[in-house]
């Protein structure tokens, strides 16, 4: 999901770089074979499905103020 936020591509256009670019699939760790590429587009909506379904989003929520922004923490490293 990071990719699809970064590059602003539709999910189509995703699989599309996926499948031809041997950069995105290193970064995946998904080596596709050009003869047998991705075809089905659905598969990124069915990963971001899943995400949602194993995140506990209302945990990651709390970190949150009420306006949105990402409360501050202070934190000591030795």
């Amino acid at each position: 999901m990071f990719l699809k936020s970064y590059t602003g591509l539709s999910d189509d256009g995703l699989i599309e770089m996926l499948n031809g670019s041997i950069h995105m699939q290193m970064f995946c760790d998904a080596l596709i074979d050009p003869s047998c590429p991705i075809r089905d587009g659905k598969i990124v909506s069915a990963i971001r499905n899943r995400l949602a379904r194993l995140l506990d989003i209302d945990s990651l929520q709390a970190y949150c103020t009420p306006n949105g922004k990402t409360a501050s923490r202070t934190r000591t490293y030795a």
